[in-house]
């Protein structure tokens, strides 16, 4: 047991002068990475009226990944926007964002 300890202790001193020592070489750091940013574009086909014959197309980019909720972001986007009504969903593409 006692042996134990000693070795215990001498691995630690040993460390700890290795971790203290200024000279102690380091290899270069990793460069950085960028992370990209990845969304979902979101074409609606709206109209002023439910009973309209004409629908406008309506693109929204939103970073939200789950199409969902990106869906339900163009809706309320296209809502905000003045368009009373909204006729479906034409598509949903990832998009990557500019930051």
């Amino acid at each position: 047991m006692n042996q134990a300890v000693l070795d215990f202790e001498k691995a630690m001193t040993r460390h700890l002068k290795n971790f203290q020592d200024p000279k102690r070489v380091r290899g270069p750091r990793p460069e950085a990475q960028v992370a990209v940013s990845v969304g979902l574009q979101v074409e609606l086909a709206v109209r002023h009226r439910k009973e309209g014959v004409s629908n406008y197309p309506f693109i929204h980019t939103s970073r939200y990944t789950c199409r969902d909720i990106a869906v339900d972001e163009a809706m309320n986007s296209a809502k905000k926007a003045g368009w009373t009504h909204v006729a479906y969903v034409v598509t949903v593409d990832k998009v990557e964002l500019s930051k």
